[in-house]
């Protein structure tokens, strides 16, 4: 082979391999800017199509996220900003439908506040925490104006878990399978007793055939993503109990159980911390009206029952309270205390007591609000204060409700040896002096 051949094989080859390594390039870079990745939006993961910048094969920078279902309510294009491979900041999904989505991620996950968007026009907010919404639902017409309102609970709807609620015979629930603590439960029964622990509330429940359930909730504020939106109820109330069966239990372990006495149902001085007495019901001046006080013990209590954990519970014959037709008054707030829960308020008064807690830096007080003899229990952190207001001062707070706090009243050795009392709960962004 002479001179001239070797150098125009060699010319080939290496045209050949420029041609196979710029083709490998282009396909390799096409592969970056279009592959298969996952998004997590509220309570639900999705595999889609990703285009934008990367590197190394990972999301980073601006990019787009797309997702196909069989139906436009499910499909959608995500546009935002990717960093090391998890959303970050900012972000708009929009539906095939032209509805959309509207909020914030940090670390890959939506958090704040979060506006959906019907196709429609109006649209409804509400609070995220690390991707899972949580608490009020505000509704909003295309004026801008609230058009009603609803709560999660465990990250479905209320509105929706009644809507799909179903009477259940109360023999089925002598045999309960997997299916039956699953679907939510409906039920119309008399409230015919009520306990507390310290967390929890325990309503004795009786049907118009005398069968006997425990509805339960949670009434202290521990679990902001599964709050029953249940008025504060008393003995002989007829309700719509909505639930989820739990199990067979007995409440005979009195020393977890006692009563409660709301705020507004008594005339006794408001003392913050916990202490021992001997207090009667005549002495607290308890209206007998709205609450019993069980002198014997409810034999009831040592059965194994069908146990309830309620996320909802409506009077039977009343008409549904509705936040948006009625005032914030007292009465209505320690009555439908969790109806209120994330709503702002404004309010002036009087600190009649006050605890500092060093270890939480937090300060808890009881407020009595002006020109009335309304009490709420209030905490704020003290972090976030350039001056501590002290006891018997005229202050201006304001922050948003949060259902109910309960104080342990009196602790003592007898049938049912707690008693707590239940105040109106806020939670205060801002205080300063008067």
């Amino acid at each position: 082979m002479n001179k001239v051949k070797r150098i125009k094989i060699l010319f080939l080859v290496l045209t050949l391999l420029i041609i196979t390594s710029n083709v490998a390039q282009y396909i390799y870079a096409d592969s970056l800017s279009d592959f298969q990745i996952c998004v997590d939006i509220l309570n639900a993961s999705y595999f889609g199509a990703y285009s934008g910048e990367s590197t190394n094969g990972i999301p980073n920078g601006a990019g787009t996220f797309s997702f196909e279902s069989d139906d436009d309510y499910n499909s959608f294009i995500l546009n935002g900003t990717w960093e090391n491979g998890q959303l970050q900041g900012d972000v708009t999904i929009n539906y095939k439908d032209n509805s959309k989505l509207i909020g914030n991620y940090s670390k890959g996950l939506l958090t704040g506040t979060v506006t959906k968007v019907a196709s429609n026009g109006t649209y409804e907010t509400f609070s995220v925490n690390r991707g899972r919404p949580y608490g009020l639902i505000s509704k909003y017409n295309t004026n801008n104006e609230i058009d009603g309102y609803d709560y999660f609970y465990q990250f479905d709807k209320i509105s929706e878990l009644k809507a799909n609620s179903e009477f259940v015979d109360y023999h089925y629930l002598l045999a309960p399978n997997i299916e039956l603590m699953v679907k939510p439960l409906k039920l119309i029964c008399n409230v015919d007793a009520l306990y507390e622990s310290d967390d929890s509330v325990y309503v004795k429940l009786k049907d118009s055939e005398d069968n006997i359930y425990i509805g339960t909730y949670t009434n202290s504020i521990a679990n902001k993503f599964k709050q029953a939106i249940v008025p504060n109820l008393c003995i002989g109330d007829k309700i719509i109990a909505y639930g989820y069966f739990q199990q067979y239990s007995s409440l005979n372990n009195v020393s977890n159980i006692g009563n409660s006495i709301l705020a507004s149902d008594y005339n006794g001085k408001h003392y913050l911390p916990s202490f021992s007495n001997t207090l009667s019901a005549e002495s607290l001046n308890i209206d007998p009206n709205k609450k019993e006080w069980p002198s014997d013990y409810d034999l009831d209590l040592t059965n194994y029952l069908p146990i309830i954990r309620l996320f909802a519970a409506d009077y039977v014959g009343a008409v549904e309270f509705n936040v948006l037709d009625a005032s914030d008054a007292y009465e209505n707030i320690i009555q439908y205390p969790y109806h209120f829960s994330g709503m702002g308020f404004n309010k002036r008064g009087t600190i009649v007591s006050q605890i500092i807690d060093a270890d939480s830096n937090s300060v808890h007080i009881l407020f009595e609000e002006d020109n009335s003899k309304s009490i709420y229990y209030a905490t704020f952190s003290l972090s976030d204060q350039t001056t501590l207001p002290g006891l018997g001062e005229r202050v201006h707070i304001d922050g948003i409700y949060q259902g109910i706090s309960k104080i342990l009243y009196r602790d003592i050795d007898s049938i049912f040896p707690k008693t707590y009392v239940l105040y109106p709960s806020l939670l205060i962004n801002a205080i300063s002096l008067l």
